[in-house]
């Protein structure tokens, strides 16, 4: 019989104790390309590399 598997991390924050969730980048992010915003940073979201910051 084989092993149920958890989808958690050994190491947890205090306060959560539910699996982890799989879910599409698409449906946590919005894409926008819009100008004119020159006081807010730019940010790109990649599979590799998560979240960067542009200058």
């Amino acid at each position: 019989m084989a092993k149920e598997e958890k989808k958690a991390p050994k190491l947890r924050f205090n306060g959560y104790t539910n699996d982890w969730e799989h879910v599409k980048s698409r449906y946590l992010f919005k894409n926008i390309s819009s100008k004119g915003f020159q006081n807010l940073p730019v940010l790109s979201v990649t599979q590799d590399k998560g979240v960067i910051y542009s200058r």
